[in-house]
């Protein structure tokens, strides 16, 4: 008895650790991200809830369960992993078709388009899925998120759209992050480009009446499932499957992992030292309010500051959970897709709406390959994807590349052999899209 309540006392103690992730509030409830709130004007449906999502497939062992599962509120509706066990304790090697058993969808469309995208995707994408118990595609949810609480990923559909007719499905509402950092004087972003410097894709509008390829969705997508999956994986490793107690729930059977989780790992191997980035990280993403030290930091005191540490990115400064996650990402991105992440902090000029009315305070392409940040994640994906081969990736990845100090944003890298300078364009979303 005493160690079922100290084993339950552990779990909602870790859970209060997983807000930007999924996990439990402490008073009973399983997080989610807060809404932003929706009116029929922008929301399709007018509900701002999960409950209109069904089985993409009926006929299935936990059809009936997985909508209950995925969907609880509160500890005491959690599934154990009797009820509904990790995708990988049935399906050592599932398949795109065992994959699509564990999807909840509010629109038809919207389980076509995952299937499409994750059956185009390379073979490894599918054993990420091993650690999940559910997949939710729901036209409210903003942002994506894991939950440690129910097992499952959270999929923003806009990710997945191509046509007009399927975006009018999905909810405009802002992610409730948007206004964190509006008072730092620098504004923080990135893209994803090609090996020319071209922009990898193109996010589009959820407001307009254009359309977008299925390139671009499948980008989207693909880097979003990364990131979350590495979540899933990060809490709980494949090895640990054969140790579980099956009578347990998912955060249950976190807090009893021995080991930790993998962040947890790489912070007792290799922690990110910068605490002016720490506190910008609780600002940035977390709301707190900024001091005046930091709405006085520039776009390039904060720049030379993250080139002192280790991060791929300055939302690892969220928690260490989005640390591992952004490490795995960029890294995986660059793997299977050849394109290199292109991180900035710029200075707006206060009246901005196009690309060249923001300037580089600090800028690269590929800081992945630098050297301590190359270390890092190395040591993520050799733990989160074991039997894939990346000792000559590492080898052979690239030093990272400068961006030049006071270019604007229209610019392409240095060095991406590009001579023009791109013609002044609205700011994609996209770039200032937070992640995940």
């Amino acid at each position: 008895m005493k160690k079922t309540i100290f084993h339950a006392m552990l779990a909602l103690s870790l859970a209060l650790l997983l807000a930007n992730c999924g996990g439990d509030d402490g008073d009973n409830k399983v997080s989610r991200p807060p809404s932003s709130g929706s009116s029929a004007a922008t929301d399709p449906d007018n509900d701002d809830s999960y409950n209109d999502v069904y089985p993409a497939v009926n006929d299935t062992p936990y059809a009936a369960v997985l909508k209950r599962c995925a969907l609880a509120e509160t500890i005491t509706e959690l599934c154990d992993l009797n009820r509904l066990p990790l995708l990988g304790m049935d399906k050592p090697n599932p398949t795109v078709d065992d994959i699509m058993q564990r999807v909840l969808t509010s629109n038809p469309w919207m389980a076509t388009r995952f299937k499409q995208i994750i059956s185009d995707a390379p073979s490894e994408f599918l054993t990420l899925f091993k650690g999940l118990t559910a997949v939710v595609l729901d036209d409210d949810v903003r942002p994506a998120y894991y939950s440690s609480g129910t097992g499952a990923i959270y999929i923003d559909p806009a990710y997945l759209w191509v046509t007009n007719e399927e975006k009018k499905t999905i909810n405009v509402k802002q992610d409730y992050r948007s206004g964190f950092d509006d008072e730092l004087q620098f504004v923080s972003t990135y893209r994803y480009v090609t090996e020319n410097g071209a922009r990898a894709a193109n996010w589009g509008s959820l407001t307009d009446d254009s359309n977008r390829t299925y390139a671009d969705a499948r980008f989207y997508l693909s880097r979003l499932l990364l990131h979350e999956l590495a979540h899933v994986n990060d809490f709980i490793p494949y090895d640990s499957y054969d140790s579980i107690n099956r009578n347990h729930t998912v955060l249950l059977a976190v807090s009893n992992m021995e080991e930790g989780t993998i962040s947890d790992q790489l912070v007792s191997w290799r922690p990110l030292h910068s605490t002016i980035w720490d506190g910008l990280g609780k600002v940035m993403f977390q709301g707190e309010t900024a001091t005046g030290a930091q709405k006085a930091l520039t776009a390039e005191d904060v720049g030379l500051e993250f080139e002192s540490d280790s991060a791929a990115d300055d939302y690892a400064y969220s928690s260490r959970y989005e640390d591992l996650a952004m490490l795995f990402e960029i890294a995986m991105m660059k793997k299977f897709f050849n394109l290199n992440y292109e991180q900035a902090f710029l200075t707006p000029t206060g009246t901005e709406t196009y690309c060249n009315e923001y300037f580089i305070g600090w800028g690269a392409v590929g800081w992945i390959g630098e050297t301590n940040v190359k270390e890092r994640a190395q040591f993520v994906t050799s733990a989160l994807l074991p039997q894939l081969e990346m000792d000559m990736f590492y080898q052979d990845l690239p030093g990272p590349q400068y961006l030049p100090q006071g270019q604007d944003w229209c610019a392409p890298p240095s060095g991406s052999g590009q001579q023009k300078i791109h013609a002044p364009e609205i700011v994609p979303p996209s770039d200032f899209y937070l992640p995940h």
